[in-house]
């Protein structure tokens, strides 16, 4: 049932499974877990306008007030992710370093493809969505080995309910993280079907315990399956890759197997047929050092159903966190619904107040001296017309009047108001960003400058999705240059792709600029911002105005480089130019030599 656990740290599976529950319990128990779980629940109720506890209902009820809610916070949380939906910039790769243009360029094409065919835009802004309402949401990344022929990647967005993290990590991207576990919850059947020895009777009595996880939810009769992501300090052996002369790191038994293949008499295949050799003279340098690595586990009760390497690339764990504010005291996330709650509740108890005050104020009293109105009669029932008159008895006007009605204290408004302002300056929504025209007079530039102003305040939010949709990226790059073979890849860029690997020397290890797609490290960093590109073009038009001064001063390839041109379009240009340039060589060539044939020719004819 449970796949072979070969690692020393996994031999005991009972001990490992111990481990594997204490770290659960700590997570669960933690106070960030549990706040955040309060919260966020409270969060996603008052977004859909209930935004009243029970208590509270069954008082109003009781006393017979109204109950309106008055809500205020999801239009301001729509704003905000609308605006998340109009950032018009996207992840992309970009080199390190001008050898690495084509790979840039051919990854950054099948990139593309990817992120339109995971429909990873829209997985991306629904995790910002759910950000910005609970305070936390993941993207996942896996692959697909139904057919195993051919994986196919996947990513889909976690809800954070589902998910524990390390409650002692604090970094963004949970690099310092020991372990993440994620939560399934599954019928009996599936559980049946899938794990047929699983002991489910058990688990349903385990429900009782309170000094260990729940395994079993009795009022849905789902079963919870736990991924646990942890990592773990293993000795290395770092060594410098004779074939790719890259650093490259193996545990200690997989270093003497790939020591042994080197110096073996075939030594190791390499693309195209050849085959490396370490001689018997040759050193093998290499220098041990603990590593943490990443490992995953499957597990169900006290049963862990499978175990070992990740069996990516990347040192990550396959969870993207998109945080959008975090508590340091607690260590906890929280949405922009967390700061909006206590005004919100201020506003509606405040317009219940005063809509009540309203419903049952005292009107105005008619007061009349007997007989001093004559038809008494028709003011009770007529007195609503707007055609009714009231005849006074002669000289009786003065003994007829109506009392004040009570005035209700204008400080109910500036409540109104103080609250109103309030959720705008903890959202960071302000009117002008809403779309609300506060003066008719205001000039354009004005309305335009506050507006950034107000985006301002929400640096930390989109600086925080920012990063985590370029971790996003980074990681689609190494599954894809992991999982995607060069025959797909040509497929999905065509010719040119196939070109471009031609450029990369592919097949051929020894060869300069060798770079292969399927490689553990690639050679670009993955970037959003415009401000690169930006500086590259301010560059470029100052060497082609320099050029244009100084004609035959900038190389094209200078000029090219700074433009940001694709790899494809640069090599066209360069062959045209150096064709152009062959031209001109052959034509001044051609003139020297006609030249020199024609001086020869009347020397001759001058001695005779």
């Amino acid at each position: 049932m449970a796949k072979k656990i070969e690692k020393g740290f996994m031999e005991d599976p009972e001990k490992f499974q111990t481990k594997l529950n204490d770290w659960l319990i700590e997570a669960e128990g933690s106070k960030s877990a549990t706040v955040f779980r309060t919260e966020s629940m409270e969060d996603y109720r008052f977004y859909a306008g209930n935004q009243d506890t029970e208590a509270v209902r069954e008082t109003l009820i009781l006393l017979k007030r109204p109950a309106t809610t008055y809500n205020e916070v999801k239009p301001k949380i729509d704003m905000l992710v609308g605006l998340g939906a109009q950032m018009k910039a996207v992840p992309f790769p970009v080199p390190t370093q001008k050898a690495d243009q084509a790979l840039t360029e051919l990854m950054g094409g099948v990139y593309t493809h990817f992120r339109g065919k995971l429909k990873s835009s829209r997985v991306e802004l629904s995790c910002f969505e759910h950000m910005v309402k609970a305070g936390l949401s993941y993207q996942h990344y896996w692959v697909n080995e139904e057919n195993p022929f051919k994986p196919e990647i996947k990513t889909q967005r976690v809800p954070a309910r589902d998910c524990w993290v390390d409650p002692q990590s604090t970094e963004y991207d949970m690099s310092d993280a020991r372990f993440f576990f994620r939560d399934k919850w599954l019928d009996k059947d599936t559980i049946e079907t899938l794990y047929p020895d699983m002991p489910l009777a058990q688990m349903q009595h385990g429900t009782v315990a309170t000094d260990r996880p729940r395994y079993f939810d009795l009022t849905t009769e789902l079963y919870r399956l736990v991924e646990c992501w942890f990592r773990h300090l293993d000795m290395v052996r770092w060594f410098i890759n004779p074939v790719t002369q890259k650093p490259e790191w193996l545990l200690i038994p997989e270093f003497k197997k790939f020591e042994a293949a080197l110096r073996s008499p075939n030594g190791i295949p390499m693309p195209g047929g050849t085959r490396f050799r370490l001689e018997d003279e040759q050193d093998f340098e290499y220098k041990e050092q603990f590593k943490s690595n990443v490992y995953y586990a499957m597990f169900m009760d006290t049963t862990i159903l499978d175990a070992g390497p990740t069996g990516f690339k990347h040192d990550s764990f396959p969870y993207i966190q998109y945080g959008a504010y975090n508590d340091e005291d607690l260590n906890r996330w929280f949405g922009a619904i967390t700061m909006m709650k206590d005004p919100q509740r201020n506003l509606n108890t405040m317009r219940r107040q005063l809509t009540h005050m309203l419903q049952t104020s005292p009107k105005g009293i008619l007061m009349h001296e007997s007989g001093a109105i004559l038809n008494i009669e028709d003011f009770e029932t007529k007195s609503a017309d707007p055609t009714y008159h009231m005849e006074i008895t002669q000289g009786k006007l003065d003994k007829v009047k109506f009392t004040d009605q009570p005035q209700i204290s204008p400080v109910y408004q500036y409540l109104d108001g103080m609250n109103s302002q309030g959720m705008k300056d903890t959202s960071g929504v302000q009117d002008s960003l809403m779309g609300v025209q506060t003066s008719s007079r205001e000039p354009g530039v004005s309305v335009q400058m506050r507006q950034e102003q107000n985006i301002a305040v929400l640096h930390i939010l989109f600086s925080n999705y920012k990063e985590s949709r370029r971790l996003s990226a980074t990681q689609m790059l190494s599954l894809i240059q992991q999982f995607i073979t060069e025959e797909e890849v040509i497929r999905i860029e065509g010719q040119e792709g196939m070109e471009l690997i031609s450029i990369n020397s592919q097949m051929n290890p020894q060869t300069e600029g060798f770079n292969d797609i399927t490689a553990l490290e690639y050679d670009m960093v993955v970037d959003e911002d415009i401000e690169s590109t930006s500086t590259h073009l301010a560059t470029m038009r100052m060497l082609t105005d320099f050029s244009v001064a100084n004609p035959g001063t900038i190389p094209p390839d200078v000029l090219m480089e700074y433009g940001n041109l694709p790899m494809s379009v640069q090599r066209r240009v360069l062959e045209f130019y150096e064709a152009r340039r062959q031209e001109e060589l052959d034509l001044k060539m051609a003139e020297i030599n006609s030249k020199n044939n024609s001086g020869g020719s009347n020397g001759t004819k001058s001695e005779k």
